[in-house]
């Protein structure tokens, strides 16, 4: 299993992650089926690492993705991206106990 180090020790500066800032992103960046050119053309699901850096800003997108050095080619962190799908069913959570109270209510 991966597992990263997320102690409280480590991380200064807390604070929530808005929906506002986690939409951007969600909404500028669409997932792809794509073909895989060095394993055979194999079908997959994922993203596109360049797509990401005009919705991330300059400065987040090394939060999202990493270049190889050796190879220049670029790669998506998808353990990080789970954390903003995590804020979006927070919110659509809220939004649906929100709505169902008001089917509830006289």
């Amino acid at each position: 299993s991966f597992t990263s180090t997320s102690d409280i020790r480590l991380k200064d500066n807390q604070r929530d992650v808005t929906i506002a800032a986690v939409a951007s992103i969600l909404d500028a960046v669409s997932p792809k089926m794509i073909e895989r050119n060095y394993l055979d053309m194999q079908l997959r699901v994922g993203f596109i690492a360049q797509e990401l850096a005009p919705s991330c800003g300059t400065g987040n997108f090394a939060y999202f993705a990493s270049r190889n050095e050796e190879s220049d080619l670029v790669g998506v962190d998808y353990s990080r991206l789970t954390v903003m799908l995590w804020k979006c069913v927070q919110d659509l959570r809220a939004r649906v106990t929100a709505l169902e109270a008001q089917l509830v209510a006289p």
